[in-house]
């Protein structure tokens, strides 16, 4: 099975995070540098020392897990659409204001009550997924396949 992807402003991931851990069954994994740090995760609200940690990771950190062990599903909060990285962790690209600052991407969209939240257009999730994906897995990464 693969994942559920959301995308979120970089100042509301914790908050996010916060919004589905009050779905029952999910808990969030704490993302150390090299993945999910599978000793510490969290049923219930962040506490505000976790909330900072998640603050301080934005850097070079565009993967929060949430994991609902009785369904397997897996979901991750993204606040950037792309990951591609400097050597130390940081991104190269500054893309979050790619879905905040263009309108284009927000003229269209629908309040889904049952979700409660705005979506962008079947259309625009398709444009957006085609160019995550061609820079994502594009030969200059050495990620094409």
């Amino acid at each position: 099975m693969g994942d559920i992807d959301l995308m979120v402003c970089e100042t509301q991931v914790a908050d996010a995070v916060d919004a589905l851990l009050e779905i029952d069954g999910y808990c969030y994994r704490r993302m150390g540098r090299d993945g999910p740090d599978e000793a510490v995760s969290f049923r219930h609200r962040l506490p505000e020392t976790e909330r900072r940690r998640v603050q301080a990771q934005l850097e070079w950190n565009n993967e929060f897990q949430l994991r609902n062990p009785s369904n397997g599903v897996l979901v991750e909060l993204h606040h950037q659409l792309f990951r591609v990285r400097e050597r130390d962790g940081r991104f190269t690209e500054k893309t979050g204001g790619v879905l905040r600052g263009t309108p284009l991407f927000w003229q269209d969209k629908r309040d889904d009550p049952a979700l409660g939240c705005s979506i962008l257009s079947a259309a625009h999730c398709a444009l957006l997924a085609c160019l995550r994906n061609a820079i994502k897995h594009s030969p200059a990464n050495a990620d094409f396949g």
